[in-house]
């Protein structure tokens, strides 16, 4: 297999909430909320105090050979209070992107991952009327914080999923609408965040781009494309672009379908139909907008053509349709048991870069892999002291045969410039327990027992 060149962004990824330590000193974020309310089973508690130990686990990265590292800021901490803005927690992300940089590694940084201050979500949240400009707000001072040192800046991740956690298509995942919620006043929801989202990410673009230090930025969003065979792929973007002319399209569409369910399936929204329907919501609805493929009222004029680069996250497989259904594991949270098909990863590469080389001919989009990881699937049988299903795999049997696809789409000409693993080290998988059904790391750390987490003066003990 052909080589990726030297100067290709090989890294890892992790997120704020999800390795930073809780700190009651700092107000809760929206996860914190949901947490403390008891709606998950685990809470993040000391995760892997990113925070202070952060060092640690950037030599980690370095030792691995890593030239690239994805943090995301914790916007709570950053701004406290509506419209007061946290310094010397502005400095500290400074200093992180500046200690990645002088280890020979390019810093990615998310802006938004999952998580955002409880006085925003009072006042709105995200789908309110006033986000694109609070998020303009905040955005302005990272960049003027870490504008020297970061290049790569992804603005939301996973809005897809951000859009379906307000419905209650997907149950675990804050702030979520009450079981009884009207499915239209749902769909309302969920079109004004799209719809904020085309919005938020064009200013916030716009304002990382400004001035001479900007001239460089490189902006994108890492959207989380689902597994499915190219040519699902293909029918859900046609149905995205086609029957979506109105906001009727998808209440029609959908809503017939919710219709003809039991009442008892309509209210309980973990149900494997809702599972299964949040899917369908996971159509490529971001890159189509993108394309300028998506009407006004969901994409509005001026946030098409936004992209320096496209982005997404990729985890899950199926070779056949009527597999589709599987992907539901992982939505669920049964890592182990999520399907694994390696070689659609290739097709979504030359798919995507396709499209956008339509679009800007002749050489497109460059693309990052912005997270990749799976936990080891083999092994968490073999903990619970059962044999493995013949389907599943080992981590580093996923990791080779993932990068295998991406060295096969480069060689193929396909624009693809960066993968990051997710993730370096164990975290806190979204409220649930550590274990190794959700252990994502390449190192592992036991969470829950491991007294280093909590003598600073001591590195962490890898299981």
């Amino acid at each position: 297999m052909e080589p990726l060149p030297a100067d290709f962004l090989f890294g890892v990824a992790c997120a704020d909430h999800q390795f930073e330590a809780y700190d009651p000193a700092y107000p809760p974020d929206v996860w914190d909320w949901w947490e403390q309310r008891g709606e998950v089973s685990q809470a993040r508690g000391w995760a892997t105090d990113f925070w202070y130990r952060y060092p640690e686990q950037l030599l980690l990265a370095k030792n691995l050979g890593c030239n690239t590292f994805r943090f995301s800021i914790a916007w709570a901490r950053v701004e406290p209070r509506p419209g007061e803005f946290d310094q010397g927690v502005l400095k500290h992300y400074a200093t992180l992107a500046y200690d990645i940089r002088q280890h020979g590694m390019e810093p990615i940084v998310t802006l938004c991952h999952y998580v955002w201050p409880m006085h925003l979500q009072l006042a709105g949240g995200l789908a309110g009327r006033n986000f694109p400009s609070r998020f303009a707000a905040y955005v302005r001072q990272v960049r003027d914080a870490l504008q020297l040192h970061v290049r790569y800046w992804l603005t939301f991740n996973e809005p897809d999923d951000l859009v379906v956690s307000h419905s209650n298509l997907q149950p675990r995942f804050p702030p979520n609408a009450p079981a009884w919620t009207k499915f239209g006043d749902q769909v309302s929801v969920m079109e004004a965040l799209i719809r904020n989202i085309f919005l938020a990410h064009r200013d916030a673009r716009a304002i990382l781009r400004e001035g001479e230090a900007g001239a460089t930025a490189m902006v994108s969003l890492n959207s989380d494309v689902r597994g499915f065979p190219i040519y699902i792929r293909r029918l859900l973007n046609w149905w995205v672009t086609r029957h979506l002319p109105s906001a009727r399209g998808i209440r029609n569409v959908v809503g017939e379908m919710v219709a003809k369910q039991p009442t008892e399936t309509m209210t309980a929204g973990s149900s494997r139909f809702y599972r299964t329907l949040a899917l369908l919501f996971d159509g490529d609805w971001w890159e189509m907008g993108s394309l300028g493929r998506l009407p006004t009222h969901l994409c509005p004029e001026g946030c098409e053509n936004q992209l320096d680069y496209l982005a997404f996250d990729w985890y899950y497989a199926v070779r056949w349709p009527w597999d589709i259904r599987k992907l539901a594991e992982g939505i669920d949270g049964h890592f182990e048991r999520a399907p694994v098909y390696a070689p659609a990863l290739y097709d979504v590469l030359t798919y995507f870069d396709r499209l956008f080389k339509q679009a800007y001919p002749p050489h497109g989009k460059p693309i990052i892999i912005a997270e990749n990881g799976l936990v080891d699937q083999a092994g968490a049988f073999e903990q619970r002291g059962e044999k493995p299903p013949p389907d599943v795999v080992d981590q580093a049997t996923y990791l080779r045969d993932h990068v295998r696809q991406v060295q096969r789409a480069h060689a193929a000409g396909v624009n693809v410039i960066g993968y990051c693993v997710w993730s370096l080290i164990s975290n806190r998988e979204w409220g649930l327990r550590l274990n190794p059904g959700t252990d994502f790391g390449l190192y592992r750390i036991d969470l829950d027992n491991d007294p280093a987490l909590r003598d600073r003066s001591l590195p962490l003990t890898p299981i």
